[in-house]
């Protein structure tokens, strides 16, 4: 039996208990959670422990802890895998065989025995354009074990395949650089005994698994192809050492671990970000895309994107969003409130404030209330992250002076709710020294505080409408 291991789940866990007792009220100081964690721990892992114990008190933090105890997990992983997968690696291109024994196989190509048919004097050129190359589509197992699951963001998911003679891709948005064939390559797929055609390659960059960067030239354009494929055999041509295992595969080159494949199904599934450094290769994306990437943000928004250039790399499409199921649902409310109000003349004239919550689940530091500060002249915002609605003071006091040094002036009005956060004794006591006019609204009319809670009410629309278009739980966003 090898030694202990550490998981990431078992951080997950630990963190989740954590926020747990957070929210319960436990007043849970960074050296508590440290202690805590370290208790948890195998045996193996006492050598970093006695190296974080040796850091000053103040140095020593849960955020350092984890990612001290993951790095040494993945250093702890190589070397099990160099020790345990050695036997099975795949050495690629063979040319000399142990001993100097002659090959007394059978050639391939002529019939002939006493050499392969790499080495036959009688084999023709493979890659002329009248003779179709022979390319395995699959190594083993079945594409549609993989399908729905291809691409996951900007990162693209590759099947490694023993059998594929070039690395091929299905999308042309993944190429850094294309080009056209001089003659197009005939691709048979094995099994099904279809024939794709390529008619463009090019060069393929992204980030591994691994965080190394990795470029792949002569990459073959397959628009028809189901899956991307990775070709074992153009890897290690490129020094790359592909070394196989029961539930994944280790891509090494000169000794370094550049890249690794799981298991899934029968296939072994690589995950690559791939990176375009030609973005006009590709086409625009559509403006259905980055709705939802955007957090289903309106028309009007992203049309003032595009035209004011408000954010760089934003690139769709002008074309009308289709009905979006997904904003019907987190984006339904009450009739608006139409009275008319002054507005602002100068910054910090008006300042409207609200407090959103509780919310659930609490953040990690165990945070269930959010409280924002909007500038009714310039829509300035400020959202501060708090624990109990009784912080709402200093919060405004952090705010206040924050904004009074970056505007050179004073804040005259607050419009708020009737919110009792808002009128403590010594809140009250403070306006009247710092002469702020105190504006609430009528009881249980929050739509007169329209701007706060405007405000308020989109950032949750962003955050519930990600949340059913991902179908993610709620604990990936605090």
């Amino acid at each position: 039996m090898g030694p202990a291991r550490f998981h990431c789940a078992t951080l997950l866990k630990f963190e989740d208990l954590v926020r747990q007792l957070r929210v319960a009220g436990s007043n849970l100081e960074e050296s508590d959670v440290c202690a805590a964690l370290s208790l948890t721990l195998p045996e193996s892992f006492d050598p970093l422990m006695t190296a974080l114990e040796n850091l000053p008190e103040n140095e020593l933090t849960y955020e350092l802890m984890k990612t001290r105890l993951l790095s040494d997990e993945s250093k702890r992983l190589d070397r099990i895998h160099s020790n345990e997968e050695k036997p099975t690696a795949f050495a690629g291109d063979q040319r000399k065989k142990q001993g100097g024994e002659k090959f007394n196989g059978k050639c391939h190509g002529c019939g002939k025995r006493g050499h392969m048919k790499k080495d036959c004097r009688k084999k023709t050129n493979a890659h002329v354009a009248t003779e179709p190359r022979s390319v395995v589509y699959m190594a083993g197992g079945r594409a549609d074990e993989c399908e729905g699951k291809q691409q996951c963001g900007k990162k693209v998911e590759f099947l490694l395949d023993s059998g594929a003679s070039d690395h091929m891709v299905n999308t042309k948005q993944h190429f850094s650089s294309v080009e056209v064939l001089k003659q197009p390559v005939h691709i048979d797929v094995a099994k099904s005994g279809e024939s794709l055609v390529a008619k463009e390659s090019g060069v393929v960059s992204g980030m591994s698994n691994r965080g190394v960067m990795m470029h792949a030239k002569d990459v073959l354009y397959v628009p028809s192809l189901r899956d991307n494929l990775m070709s074992v055999k153009k890897l290690t041509k490129a020094g790359v050492e592909v070394i196989f295992n029961e539930r994944y595969v280790t891509l090494k080159k000169d000794g370094e671990t550049i890249g690794t494949a799981h298991m899934r199904g029968n296939l072994y599934v690589m995950e690559i970000a791939v990176q375009r450094a030609n973005a006009s290769l590709a086409e625009a994306d559509s403006a259905d895309l980055w709705h939802r990437r955007l957090g289903h943000i309106s028309e009007t928004g992203m049309a003032a994107l595009m035209r004011e250039k408000l954010v760089l790399g934003v690139s769709f499409k002008p074309e009308k969003i289709k009905f979006c199921d997904v904003c019907v649902l987190g984006k339904q409310s009450r009739d608006p409130f139409n009275g008319a109000r002054d507005r602002a003349t100068r910054p910090l004239e008006r300042i409207h404030s609200d407090v959103c919550g509780p919310i659930e689940p609490a953040s990690w530091e165990g945070h269930r209330y959010l409280v924002s500060f909007i500038d009714d002249y310039s829509h300035f915002a400020v959202v501060y992250l708090i624990r109990k609605k009784s912080e709402v003071f200093e919060k405004f006091k952090e705010f206040e002076a924050m904004a009074t040094a970056a505007c050179g002036t004073k804040i005259s009005k607050l419009t708020i709710d009737q919110g009792r956060e808002y009128f403590s004794n010594s809140q009250k006591t403070y306006y009247k020294e710092k002469g702020i006019q105190v504006e609430p609204t009528v009881a249980y009319s929050p739509q007169q505080n329209g701007v706060a809670e405007r405000f308020n009410r989109t950032l949750i629309e962003k955050v519930r409408t990600m949340l059913i278009q991902s179908h993610a739980p709620k604990i990936v966003l605090v």
